[in-house]
């Protein structure tokens, strides 16, 4: 059975820093990309949230990373 294609989806603002960081420090936790990105803690979150909805980003026991 084949995977399913994932499309493209385009990242903007917080969401394209959010994502960049997490590229970088896979398996963060959010107080590490608030610090690399400079937003807050309670954006971060925010913006996490809403990649994980997208099923760009997952998350385990606190901490985040890319799916």
């Amino acid at each position: 059975m084949l995977a399913p294609k994932k499309q493209a989806v385009q990242l903007e603002g917080s969401e394209a820093k959010v994502y960049r960081a997490l590229l970088e420090l896979p398996e963060a936790l959010p107080d590490d990309l608030a610090q690399s990105t400079g937003l807050s803690t309670g954006e971060v979150l925010s913006v996490l949230m809403m990649l994980e909805l997208k099923g760009l980003v997952q998350s385990s026991a606190g901490r985040y990373s890319p799916a």
